[in-house]
């Protein structure tokens, strides 16, 4: 193997960086015991954690727009409604609410009149607090803090005030379908009347045949009537979002051990990951050395 001219020896690299295993050997003991001591400095911390599920189908409107979904008030969300609510409690506007309902910035000591003082919270906040979906399509909230009734308070704090949030926007999309759906209903019942005043004209007139067709008409038309009077009563319940508690599962707990430290594995990993790095430079700098040598011949 050759560089612009220059042999590339690999038996002589091996020996030039065997030859400085004292060196790799003081690199290792020193790149351990900096890591031992920053575990051992690593303050104690607690993980709280708190479980939402995506909205239980809007029967009302999942009803109107796809009527061949078989309603289940107790059927959760798909992978794409939860990627939405994974969208929205990774937003901004999630993070400015529960510091508006629990003043973190106040907390954390961040003082929001500063130009970068938003950044500065949000870059708190995802630094306490991560956001993750689980394997049964809900979303795991966790907050990690040096101080476990902190940890606890965080993650209800973000459940209470995401659960706030999802309820807002459903309840507007709720108000949205409960519009169309009346005017639709209004329009039935048009229908409907329409339909009975021909039957009772058909029936004066006494043309039998065409008071039965629109007596068919009258009952099928009826029928919906029945089924639209129902939907129309389920985006009712959903647009006032009665409910306290709609997609949060379960509240966090206070936790009552901390987090396990980084422990062997992590020091062995990193101390023979600063050994090798020695030992790539060793052998580059041993290759540049008899390529400048070469050169200067």
């Amino acid at each position: 193997m050759s560089n612009k001219g220059v042999e590339f020896d690999t038996i002589s690299v091996l020996r030039a960086v065997a030859s400085r295993w004292r060196l790799l050997l003081a690199v290792g003991l020193l790149a351990m015991l900096m890591l031992i001591v920053s575990v051992w400095r690593q303050p104690t911390r607690y993980s709280a954690q708190a479980l939402l599920m995506p909205a239980m189908n809007t029967q009302g409107a999942r009803e109107m727009f796809m009527p061949d979904i078989q309603s289940n008030v107790f059927l959760f969300g798909s992978k794409r409604e939860v990627e939405q609510v994974l969208e929205i409690m990774h937003s901004r506007a999630l993070v400015e609410q529960v510091n508006q309902h629990f003043n973190l910035s106040k907390v954390w000591g961040i003082d929001l009149g500063l130009p970068s003082g938003y950044e500065q919270l949000l870059a708190a906040f995802r630094s306490r607090v991560s956001i993750t979906p689980t394997s049964y399509q809900g979303i795991q909230i966790t907050a990690i803090d040096t101080s476990a009734s902190m940890a606890y308070w965080l993650a209800d704090a973000v459940a209470a005030c995401a659960d706030s949030l999802l309820r807002s926007i459903r309840q507007q999309s709720a108000r949205q379908a409960l519009v169309a759906m009346e005017r639709h209903y209004a329009m039935e019942q048009q229908r409907l009347n329409a339909l009975s005043d021909s039957v009772a004209l058909a029936n004066s007139a006494r043309k039998a045949e065409r008071a039965m067709r629109y007596s068919h008409e009258l009952q099928a038309a009826a029928q919906n009537m029945v089924h639209l009077n129902n939907q129309l009563g389920m985006l009712r319940v959903e647009a006032e979002q009665s409910i306290p508690w709609l997609y949060m599962v379960d509240r966090a707990w206070m936790p009552d051990e901390p987090m396990p430290k980084r422990g062997v594995i992590y020091v062995t990993v990193w101390t023979m990951a600063s050994v090798l790095v020695a030992a790539c430079v060793i052998g580059l700098g041993e290759w540049l050395l008899v390529a400048l040598r070469t050169k200067s011949e």
